[in-house]
């Protein structure tokens, strides 16, 4: 078999079918973008943003709508509200003959300065210190 003068067929521009093609494409990619590019932090919420070239940025996003790169950035949404606790004690005299029944109403709200460090330690998996952490900045208010 001889090469030589072999013609390769050309192939169809494809015209106005191609071009709508490839419109179509860069819209959808333009939507995608546009649609994925916003987040609401709603009140009482705390955002930190992930991004994974960087990581964890070093700021701490409060209520609203704010912008963020699609795919490479990812909100990290935090619940920071206030929240009662009842916490309930029985206590005896020294020879147990008399019981105290104490109720106490707490009020947990959580500290947003520290939001990072309990991101950090959340992520490492170090649960025991988590607690710890959390015991220091926990504002507690008995009513």
């Amino acid at each position: 078999m001889d090469f030589k003068n072999a013609r390769v067929p050309k192939l169809p521009g494809g015209g106005i079918s191609s071009a709508l093609v490839g419109f179509g494409l860069l819209g959808a990619a333009g939507l995608y973008g546009a649609f994925n590019s916003l987040y609401n932090v709603e009140g009482g919420h705390r955002a930190i943003v992930f991004n994974r070239i960087s990581g964890v940025q070093e700021k701490v996003y409060p209520e609203g709508t704010h912008l963020m790169i699609p795919w490479f950035d990812r909100p990290i949404i935090y619940d920071v509200r206030a929240r009662p606790h009842l916490v309930e004690s029985t206590s005896g005299s020294r020879d147990l003959q008399m019981f105290i029944h104490e109720r106490y109403l707490m009020i947990l709200s959580g500290g947003v300065d520290l939001l990072l460090r309990l991101h950090a330690l959340a992520v490492a998996g170090s649960m025991f210190v988590l607690e710890i952490w959390l015991r220091g900045f926990i504002d507690l208010n008995i009513a």
